[in-house]
């Protein structure tokens, strides 16, 4: 004889977060999503408009009760000065075996063409990483320069002075 019984229902006094219990990846990428939002002090409303969408719907987004697309993730991600991946970065590889089925992967025909769209991101990572090196580089040579040029200002001026010339910068 078998021992069946009646599935409990759940405590009406506890409120429960539908998202949480129906889809735990996306609710833990949105609970990224928040923390780094209220980090950057940023409210939904402005995140809102400038993922040119309602406040409602970003509410939703965040709360996990909507699905994510990698399209809307990347956007999130600009507008927070993060890289996707951080928003990715969850540490049971169990879990992110699971991430496929949030995003909206109709976007892509097949599995070669997902993998080319991450080939292409990760080449333009190290796009942007090597720019930043320049840029940074770029930086330094321009406050050398800038020295210099003080320099050459005040050798200037101090032959100026020697010959008994008015001369200003």
């Amino acid at each position: 004889m078998a021992f069946t019984s009646k599935p409990e229902k759940p405590d009406a006094s506890v409120e429960q977060n539908p998202a949480k219990t129906q889809r735990p990846v996306n609710y833990a990428i949105a609970q990224k999503i928040k923390s780094h939002r209220e980090f950057r002090k940023i409210t939904q409303e402005t995140m809102a408009e400038m993922l040119l969408m309602s406040q409602q719907a970003y509410s939703r987004l965040e709360t996990g009760e909507t699905d994510l697309t990698i399209t809307r993730l990347h956007q999130i991600a600009d507008v927070l000065r993060i890289k996707s991946d951080d928003l990715l970065n969850l540490e049971n590889q169990y879990v992110k075996a699971l991430m496929l089925p949030i995003f909206d992967v109709r976007e892509y025909k097949n599995n070669i063409e997902f993998e080319a769209y991450i080939t292409t991101i990760k080449r333009q990572e190290k796009l942007i990483e090597n720019l930043q090196t320049e840029l940074m580089t770029t930086k330094t040579e321009k406050a050398a320069l800038l020295d210099l040029l003080e320099d050459f200002k005040g050798q200037l001026t101090g032959w100026a002075d020697k010959i008994n010339l008015s001369y200003s910068f």
